[in-house]
């Protein structure tokens, strides 16, 4: 047994454990039945390195000689076949392989249920949280995404929750120093929208669509739904004073708009700026 092979996976699930926690705080539109489900995944998370299929040929590729002989590499790729038939956090684990000639396709890929979906995320972004820079997985995500084999469904709500991670990362970043500026991802998508339930509804870059944003200007705060409505209240400081108040008017359209009570369905704490732009009662209530 590694000693080091031990404390990776460790960490491994410890550092997965702070990424779904840090998307139950900060993405509020999520399934929230579906992220709790994923966090109880959590718990049991990868349990199948411990076997004997696994084990030894993972401590032996990562911790062994580094040069990898042939037969390293072999135990190796078993034991990667057995994890990724045993764990359905893989997106691997819903490619179906098919020998039926008419199909004229060797293989498809089925949807991913939610909550594996939203572990897998989080079980990309483990290595951002070790190496200390959480904008780290969106680099490798657009490295990797041409050789990624998803369901369209799957893979709309997957690059969904990234945008949304992203946005929210660069919110906080900007709100410790206003100069960052983090260029968007190229592969982020520019004209799609996802329902968590995994309807994809298109949009075209529009009048009518830029209205759905709290600042058209620069497509930032979208406001689809209630939920983003209550999300953009929660981050109502991360935004340019500047735009502070078409921000709040927009807001304030859109709480009306979808039914959001303000002081019931969400709380605007004393620190928020956006209390400043209550109505006198609003804020008393």
């Amino acid at each position: 047994m590694s000693v080091e092979y031990d404390n990776y996976i460790h960490d491994h699930i410890a550092n997965l454990k702070q990424g779904l926690e840090w998307m139950e705080r900060n993405l509020p539109f999520l399934d929230g039945e579906k992220l709790a489900e994923a966090m109880l995944n959590a718990e049991q998370h990868d349990e199948s390195k411990y076997t004997k299929e696994e084990y030894d040929a993972y401590d032996a590729y990562f911790y062994g000689d580094h040069t990898r002989p042939p037969e390293v590499q072999a135990a190796f790729d078993k034991a990667w076949l057995h994890h990724i038939h045993n764990n359905p956090h893989h997106w691997q684990h819903w490619v179906l392989l098919e020998d039926d000639p008419s199909i004229g396709s060797i293989g498809k890929a089925l949807e991913m249920p939610l909550e594996y979906v939203y572990e897998m995320i989080a079980d990309w972004w483990t290595f951002s949280w070790r190496n200390n820079n959480l904008m780290e997985v969106f680099s490798w995500y657009e490295s990797h995404r041409n050789h990624i084999f998803m369901n369209i469904k799957t893979r709309a709500i997957v690059e969904s929750v990234l945008r949304d991670m992203f946005t929210v990362l660069k919110m906080q970043m900007r709100f410790e120093n206003p100069e960052t500026d983090i260029p968007m991802p190229v592969w982020f998508p520019k004209t799609t929208t996802v329902e968590q339930s995994g309807e994809v509804v298109a949009h075209s870059d529009t009048d009518d669509d830029k209205e759905q944003y709290g600042v058209p200007e620069q497509k930032k705060f979208p406001l689809p739904d209630a939920d983003h409505v209550k999300s953009a209240i929660r981050f109502f400081n991360y935004v340019d004073p500047k735009y502070e108040s078409e921000l709040a008017a927009a807001i304030l359209a859109r709480a009306e708009e979808y039914g959001v009570k303000i002081g019931e369905d969400i709380e605007v704490g004393d620190e928020n700026r956006f209390k400043n732009y209550l109505p006198k009662k609003e804020e008393e209530e």
